[in-house]
């Protein structure tokens, strides 16, 4: 059988209803997934790692640092052929970027799951959600961070909550499916398969980075205000990344905030899509005062990215490279 690393870092899959109330809180204790679901010890040889019992809307950024290096050391120490993680629903686009870019030439499957019930309700997705897990871990010839979840194989730069509470919670955003869990394991023609040897673990990582929505109205001296605490701010533009130009105009005030140190890079608030900002001349006119199009990586990757690449330079020509350089199938590159 595969070894298996099994690390734990919390979610609904444990949680519990606070009492007296129909409230989800964390369990007291991680839930013994060996126990709650048999079949997982015929599949793989499993070595559990409890790394923390969170609510993922509580998790930061140190926290996609401690599970990429438990990932690190599952792979370099205890010798095994996957990882699955298990992890709240509500961040785990944004930890399945981190790790992507954290933890790269990966000699086998780093798998995410969760649920949106808890294993102690009835009808909870856990079970099915687990089993898919393992059976891609074990299966499947990867080697890159993946979501599963009901049913699908999204990779994890590329995904993104789309669902609060329904079983079908995520989606792959601007590529299609990794692959599908059905009778057999079904993988897509851009899978990216594992590489032999040791993987590379580097964590580096800036937090003062900022996501932002514009909106009808949005006042420029709130960029200004924000880059006084950051070095880095993604903006999400309209349509297919585009800025106010007339009136409240933001282009003089992205010029000044690139030109204080902070880097911009504009995104598109649109789900599907890209961010070819040049399309339209309020997007390009962004674009010539500093920002830096996001091309296709979605608002959750192009923040995670931003963290990392300034974690590593803040030279802005560099930042600029860096962001454009597809590290883990988050960027489709563009002639």
């Amino acid at each position: 059988m595969k070894r298996i690393a099994l690390l734990s870092a919390g979610g609904t899959l444990g949680a519990v209803r606070e009492d007296g109330t129909e409230t989800l809180i964390p369990g007291h204790d991680s839930p013994d997934l060996l126990d709650k679901v048999p079949e997982l010890v015929r599949i793989a040889d499993i070595v559990p790692r409890v790394l923390f019992n969170h609510d993922s809307s509580n998790l930061q950024p140190h926290h996609w640092v401690q599970v990429a290096e438990a990932v690190h050391r599952a792979f370099t120490e205890d010798d095994v052929d996957g990882v699955v993680v298990t992890h709240g629903t509500d961040t785990m686009a944004y930890t399945a970027a981190a790790l992507s870019l954290m933890v790269r030439h990966l000699p086998g499957p780093v798998v995410l799951t969760g649920s949106q019930l808890p294993f102690s309700e009835v009808g909870s997705d856990g079970r099915r959600n687990l089993l898919d897990a393992f059976r891609v871990a074990t299966e499947a010839d990867l080697g890159e961070v993946v979501l599963v979840f009901n049913g699908k194989i999204i990779r994890g730069s590329r995904s993104k909550k789309m669902r609060a509470l329904a079983y079908d919670a995520f989606e792959s955003v601007g590529m299609p499916l990794v692959g599908t869990v059905e009778a057999d394991i079904v993988l897509s023609p851009h899978a990216r398969p594992r590489i032999a040897g040791t993987p590379v673990l580097d964590t580096r990582l800036a937090d003062d980075v900022c996501l932002v929505k514009l909106f009808p109205g949005f006042h420029p001296s709130l960029l200004p205000t924000i880059a006084d605490s950051h070095h880095g701010i993604v903006l999400e533009g309209f349509g297919a990344g585009n800025v106010p130009t007339d009136e409240l105009s933001l282009v003089p005030t992205i010029k000044k905030v690139v030109g204080s140190g902070c880097h911009v890079v504009l995104t598109t608030q649109c789900v599907f899509g890209a961010a070819w900002s040049d399309v339209y001349k309020t997007g390009l006119l962004a674009l010539e005062s500093g920002a830096i199009p996001a091309y296709d990586m979605n608002s959750e990757a192009a923040l995670v990215k931003l963290m990392w690449v300034l974690g590593h330079t803040t030279e802005p020509e560099k930042v600029r490279s860096m962001m454009h350089t597809d590290y883990a199938g988050e960027i489709t590159a563009r002639s």
